[in-house]
């Protein structure tokens, strides 16, 4: 991703030298694409792991709670 970022940073600074180059804007156009795209990716794939964290959790919690009677005796 970091990558993606730097190359869409260096585009854009080359299309501002020349904001009237199409292809510079098409490249940019393109770049910002791939860049959100990147981005809600990694915000779902965040999200997915904050889930799995929090059932993981859950479940521990039960469990220990469960087991906890058996440990007493």
């Amino acid at each position: 991703m970091e990558s993606a970022k730097r190359s869409w940073r260096h585009i854009r600074a080359l299309a501002e030298a020349s904001p009237y180059d199409v292809p510079s804007c098409n490249i940019i156009d393109s770049f910002e694409r791939d860049l959100l795209t990147t981005l809600d990716t990694v915000k779902w794939q965040l999200q997915e792991f904050e889930r799995a964290v929090m059932v993981a959790a859950a479940t521990e919690k039960v469990y220990l709670a469960e087991d906890a009677p058996s440990r007493h005796h």
